[in-house]
């Protein structure tokens, strides 16, 4: 038992009007989209206003070439609700500035390190100091330093 008075279970969870907070709606990965094929001239407030329709948005981004400040062409959107994620994947397809987009769920980022599913094993090293062509001293044609599993390319 502490000496000092511990405040109150819901003062902790009190948040400024507006503000949100993520763990009560569920991880961002079950709420982000990705949006691609972007006209150049769309920007965020855009974004924004066209995609509010399906629900609540807690943020979105439009990624912006930094040396042009022109649009890369694709941007993200996390809404405060999942469902509202699925509504907007259910209404595609989505047109902005007379253009279809695509718009699908927003990929978590991270690689997947087993051998299911596109993965596939890490490529092969070969070193060339070691290669029995070389090591035997006879002629030999130059060869390429890494050979993917299913790609082998030969440099003569």
């Amino acid at each position: 038992m502490s000496a000092y008075p511990r405040p109150q279970q819901s003062e902790q969870q009190q948040q400024p009007p507006g503000a949100h907070s993520s763990l009560a709606y569920g991880n961002a990965e079950d709420r982000k989209i990705f949006m691609g094929g972007l006209p150049q001239e769309l920007d965020k407030e855009y974004i924004d206003a066209y995609f509010s329709q399906f629900g609540e948005i807690e943020d979105s981004i439009v990624m912006m070439d930094r040396v042009t400040g022109r649009s890369r062409g694709f941007g993200f959107i996390t809404f405060l609700h999942p469902q509202d994620m699925e509504t907007c994947l259910a209404n595609s397809p989505h047109v902005l500035m007379e253009k279809v987009i695509d718009v699908k769920r927003a990929a978590d980022g991270k690689k997947p390190y087993s051998s299911a599913g596109n993965a596939g094993p890490a490529p092969r090293r070969i070193d060339m100091l070691s290669h029995p062509t070389r090591a035997a001293g006879s002629g030999y044609r130059r060869s390429l330093l890494v050979v993917s599993q299913s790609v082998g390319i030969k440099v003569e």
